[in-house]
């Protein structure tokens, strides 16, 4: 995948040396958090962890490549990325809970092991709850950012279950203006653009609530007025549905808002009065 890693080993392809990594296992949760947020280049992740576990991250360097990495970790494969070599990778179940396409991929080579006194081995479950966590959490936060960027309040914002905590985001506002929730879906698109369906909704919908969502477009969506298709545009290699070659997909935006223009009364549950 086209991250910062792969762009540092392309760097050292280019230059026909070998990049020297450590791969730590077993480590707190907020370095695995930190290493799944999309920071920018350059940007420290152990820095972000840090950050979260209040200055208390401690960091040992390796003597043979110089690469610190967190102290508590439990297992340690210190090794190489070969400029030379590639082999063909899966298929492997990922987070659809599908099996993906089989790429060519580079290859590392392990020099050493180091292993705690009765380490554990800490793995994750192919599209386990664990997976489209430590996955989606970080983009539904630059999600956030991103549509705040052009919407005055955002409420929330979820990777659904239902769409693999990848594809499918639930966006609540508070809207102000009838272009807010296309706004909010074009916003949500560029943060993440494997983001294949957006649906924005109204502060009162619960958006972790499969059936509040779609309550809210059935009674709030006309499709002539509140839909955004967008062809040709680049998607996630993880949907089997897609054009995964070459990351070309259809994306999908509802605007399930009330609208201004009528009564909002018109658009509330009904409740049991109260005598």
């Amino acid at each position: 995948v086209p991250r910062h890693l792969y762009k540092i080993f392309v760097r050292a392809k280019k230059a026909g040396r070998d990049l020297p990594v450590e791969i730590a296992i077993g480590l707190h949760p907020a370095v695995l958090l930190s290493a799944s947020y999309p920071a920018e280049f350059k940007v420290d992740e152990s820095w972000i962890a840090n950050s979260l576990l209040d200055g208390k991250l401690h960091v040992f360097e390796m003597e043979e490549t110089g690469i610190k990495i967190p102290n508590h970790a439990e297992i340690v494969m210190e090794g190489k990325i070969l400029h030379d070599s590639e082999a063909e990778e899966g298929p492997f179940v990922d987070i659809t809970g599908t099996y993906d396409i089989v790429r060519r991929q580079p290859v590392v080579e392990i020099d050493r092991i180091y292993m705690r006194k009765g380490a554990l081995y800490h793995a994750l479950l192919p599209s386990g709850s664990e997976h489209r966590i430590l996955m989606g959490l970080p983009k539904e936060v630059k999600i956030w950012q991103y549509v705040k960027n052009v919407v005055p309040e955002v409420k929330g914002v979820n990777l659904t279950p239902g769409g693999c905590g990848w594809l499918h985001a639930v966006i609540s506002i508070r809207k102000q203006s009838e272009g807010d929730p296309k706004n909010a879906i074009m916003a949500a698109f560029a943060a993440h653009p494997s983001l294949k369906h957006c649906i924005i909704v109204d502060e009162d919908i619960d958006i972790y609530n499969p059936k509040d969502v779609e309550w809210a477009i059935a009674t709030r969506f006309q499709a002539d007025e509140d839909l955004i298709i967008i062809k040709n545009a680049r998607g996630s290699s993880l949907d089997p549905s897609s054009d995964q070659k070459n990351l070309i997909t259809t994306k999908v935006g509802i605007d399930a808002t009330i609208p201004l223009n009528k009564d909002p009364k018109d658009f509330m549950r009904a409740k049991i009065p109260e005598f």
